[in-house]
């Protein structure tokens, strides 16, 4: 599945760090959706569970 972004998150009350993945393509086309980018089936970036995962470690170390 392609994904759309990823992000590594710190929410500063708890200094926990999170990392996000959005992913493409959506068909609930809800009115308030957040992310309309992420829509279409098409675009994004098709990536290995190893790359994900290589991404997820990194940024622990940033």
């Amino acid at each position: 599945m392609p994904l759309t972004y990823t992000h590594t998150l710190l929410k500063p009350a708890s200094l926990v760090l999170r990392f996000a993945i959005w992913v493409q393509g959506c068909p609930l086309r809800c009115p308030s959706c957040m992310t309309p980018a992420a829509l279409p089936e098409s675009g994004g970036e098709l990536m290995t569970i190893s790359k994900l995962a290589q991404r997820i470690l990194l940024s622990q170390t940033n």
